[in-house]
């Protein structure tokens, strides 16, 4: 098979990137998946875009690896048992069919479309059909700022996109859908701004999300208005706190000083000793043998 298929570099940062098989079954699956948007004809069985048709035993040998030399083989059990975990994670669907299993790639429209990579977003729900049908609506992204949050497809969407998560975990997708659930009628909106927060800060984990939207919740918030206006207060609050902490730091209580302490010191005029007078010195000289007279009687 010629041609190209494309994928996200943030696969590197799935879950599948660490298990061996089932990254190079996924990858083979959908590398071979077929791209026409009309299918084609496999015998009885219409092999659709983002499908393909394959026996296990098939893909058995399709993957055949070399180690030290030596041709190698998973197991029929181990290529069973790593279908089963990518259907469970939502990543394929089969379908028996006369003629081998028909292998569906959820998410393969999302996967192809270049616009994708530029920004729009497509509806990750739902198989390949599915997502043809959601192509061709006209979908746009969150700004950049919570004042421009737009309407969107879905919170999954941005979270795939902004995220950089083209590949979503199952536990993932039913966060965001509880979230989406947990804020009412708004959901879908509050949910988008909140991770639109958390991109701006760096954050991008639905841990910052569901703490953002648990402080509207608190706040009462129920729409993006309030949203907006609640963020807009909290700014002014930090930005508040933020100069009073450098006027303390910068202009801080000061002790109250004299005038007189950069002055140098002053220091009254010392007394000069009079020099003392013969008769002065005469009369003491005859006092001190006076007394030693006296104490020695």
């Amino acid at each position: 098979m010629k041609g190209a298929f494309q994928m996200s570099r943030e696969v590197f940062e799935s879950d599948i990137w660490t298990d061996v098989a089932k990254f190079r079954l996924f990858f083979y699956i959908v590398g071979n998946a077929v791209f026409s948007e009309k299918g084609v004809q496999k015998g009885s069985v219409h092999v659709g875009r983002g499908q393909y048709l394959r026996s296990y035993r098939n893909l058995r040998e399709d993957l055949t690896y070399y180690d030290k030399n030596a041709e190698k083989k998973y197991g029929l059990a181990t290529i069973t048992r790593k279908v089963d975990e990518l259907v469970s994670e939502g990543r394929l669907e089969i379908k028996q069919t006369e003629h081998g299993t028909l292998f569906t790639v959820c998410n393969y429209a999302l996967y192809q479309d270049l616009n994708n990579y530029k920004g729009e977003g497509r509806n990750s729900n739902g198989t390949a059909t599915e997502q043809h049908r959601n192509n061709k609506k006209n979908v746009n992204n969150a700004k950049n700022d919570l004042n421009n949050i737009i309407n969107s497809e879905s919170a999954q969407q941005f979270f795939q996109i902004e995220f950089q998560r083209p590949i979503p975990s199952p536990t993932e997708v039913q966060t965001i859908g509880y979230m989406v659930s947990d804020m009412g009628e708004n959901g879908e909106e509050l949910v988008i701004a909140a991770m639109k927060l958390a991109v701006n800060k760096n954050r991008k984990n639905l841990s910052f999300v569901e703490r953002a939207l648990e402080h509207w919740r608190n706040a009462g918030v129920t729409t993006i208005e309030q949203a907006r206006a609640h963020e807009q207060n909290f700014r002014d609050q930090q930005q508040g706190k933020q100069q009073y902490g450098q006027r303390r730091n910068n202009g801080g209580r000061k002790e109250v000083l004299p005038d007189w302490i950069d002055k140098p010191e002053v220091l009254p005029p010392q007394q000069t000793e009079q020099p003392k007078t013969k008769e002065e010195l005469d009369r003491e000289v005859a006092e001190m043998k006076r007394k030693l007279k006296e104490a020695r009687a």
